[in-house]
């Protein structure tokens, strides 16, 4: 459960990352590009900002159950939408205007999506290691 947790905290960290940088990307959009460009990009950048965010969230909540064993049930349902957050970035990444398949992969599928999937792999299968009570002692 250890490489769960560890697992989860790194895709957590890189969903901050990349939620960091969306907002500034938001902030600044029309101060890169011109209007007309900018609205292209515009909600793209909302939309990995807004996913980014409940990543993060997820993440968060998977890595500190998995850390504290506590609700198997939390733990990989917490685990699997951020996974399915995960996703969804790489999926927007790919659809958005000038997409680039290395940058996806090295940027959004790489330190997002594979540890994870494999972080809530290993929380799924090694579940009965979690108390089933969430709040017990």
């Amino acid at each position: 459960m250890q490489t769960a947790g560890t697992l989860l905290a790194g895709s957590t960290t890189g969903f901050l990352i990349i939620f960091i940088l969306s907002v500034n990307a938001l902030l600044s959009v029309f101060e890169w590009y011109p209007q007309f460009v900018a609205q292209q990009w515009f909600v793209y950048d909302q939309a990995v900002t807004a996913i980014a965010f409940l990543g993060l969230v997820f993440g968060f909540l998977s890595t500190v159950f998995v850390f504290l064993r506590r609700g198997s049930s939390l733990t990989v349902a917490s685990a699997l939408l951020c996974t399915i957050c995960a996703a969804i970035i790489v999926t927007v990444s790919l659809i958005q205007p000038l997409a680039i398949l290395w940058e996806t992969l090295v940027f959004f599928f790489t330190p997002l999506f594979i540890p994870s999937l494999v972080g809530s792999l290993i929380a799924y299968w090694r579940k009965e290691e979690l108390n089933p009570k969430l709040w017990s002692r």
